[in-house]
């Protein structure tokens, strides 16, 4: 309201001769990139624990990577066509956008997991401590409060890196460093933050490495040739990094599964760079337009996909038919279209909107 109240006067009768600024299109690959990164996320909590399919959860381990390494370079890159916003400000816009649905979802799988315990199994009710400010109630919920933070402590460089010139080969080359050294490096046990708080320390080592190469991404990316970034060679770069990546993954994963260390950091976070450097080319294609459509939710659909592949599992659990291929790849399958069609769904009200932003 206070913009409008500063806003200039129009004179109306000449507003139809005012030239109208185009809005920037949407990066239909960048949309496709979050699609799949989505997807990948949603496999991965689909066949953790599976006996025939946790393998393959090797395969999409560069959804979480992708997002890490995509915020911190898209906060930094400077292509929003936003004024800069006071740090303040911007920490409190964040504030608002990530922790708040945060600790909503957070009181909502809290619920459901007491009617479950309560009413389906005898696992006892939730711990609540102070660690469930960070961790939330359900496995995916660490990841807010860890962006959050991610971004507000980067925000500074968004108004350094413009005055830096050709300091951001420096920059980028330490970033780049310091997260191939993190990367290399096991995130070791602390007794006194194991289990609970132990959990969001080891997940926030195994990203690190991405928001350093977000930063340093951002840093050298506008010195880089056009003949890298407006032509399809960063692309084919992004996909050998993505390619060699997961192979690495393949072989160098433990199964089963016990903790996020049970993942090599490297090629994971090497992974999630690959994507985002596929996302950069700005193609377009008709064939992408469902995996992009998708991806304008995909914050909302991560959010909500534990709905139903939670129950889907139990449901299979109760029936005493067990974990199986056949049934995971319905589980996973119907828990994508569940979970779009409830945040398309969602989004038709303004109240329920809010919590799918």
């Amino acid at each position: 309201m206070a913009d409008l109240a500063v806003a200039p006067q129009v004179d109306l009768r000449n507003q139809a001769a005012l030239p109208l600024t185009p809005r920037p299109a949407r990066n239909q690959m960048l949309d496709a990139a979050r699609g799949l990164g989505c997807i990948a996320v949603i496999w991965v909590h689909t066949v953790i624990g599976s006996p025939d399919l946790e393998r393959s959860a090797a395969l999409a381990r560069f959804g979480t990577a992708f997002f890490a390494v995509a915020a911190i370079f898209f906060l930094l890159h400077g292509l929003s066509s936003k004024a800069p916003e006071g740090w303040g400000s911007y920490a409190w816009q964040r504030f608002k956008r990530l922790y708040i649905p945060f600790l909503i979802w957070s009181v909502i799988f809290l619920l459901l997991r007491t009617g479950k315990r309560t009413l389906l199994t005898n696992d006892g009710l939730v711990r609540l401590d102070s660690s469930r400010l960070l961790l939330g109630t359900a496995r995916h919920l660490w990841f807010l409060p860890f962006i959050l933070m991610a971004c507000i402590a980067c925000y500074p460089l968004r108004s350094l890196l413009p005055r830096l010139r050709w300091g951001r080969i420096v920059l980028a080359v330490g970033f780049f460093a310091v997260g191939l050294i993190i990367a290399r490096i096991r995130c070791p046990d602390i007794p006194s933050l194991v289990p609970y708080i132990g959990r969001f320390y080891i997940n926030v080592w195994m990203f690190l490495p991405a928001l350093c190469w977000g930063i340093a991404l951002a840093a050298i990316h506008p010195l880089l040739p056009r003949v890298l970034t407006a032509t399809p060679l960063i692309a084919v770069v992004g996909l050998i990094i993505l390619t060699g990546s997961t192979i690495w993954l393949w072989f160098g994963s433990e199964t089963p599964f016990v903790d996020t260390r049970s993942v090599p950091s490297l090629p994971r976070n090497l992974s999630g760079l690959g994507l985002l450097l596929m996302a950069l080319y700005p193609c377009r294609s008709a064939l992408l337009n469902p995996l992009a459509a998708f991806g304008q939710s995909t914050y909302g659909i991560y959010l909500v996909h534990l709905l139903f592949v939670d129950p889907l599992e139990l449901i299979a659990k109760r029936a005493h038919l067990g974990r199986h291929w056949w049934l995971d790849i319905p589980t996973f399958l119907l828990s994508v279209i569940f979970s779009y069609l409830l945040v398309r769904l969602m989004k038709m009200w303004k109240v329920t909107a809010l919590l799918v932003p």
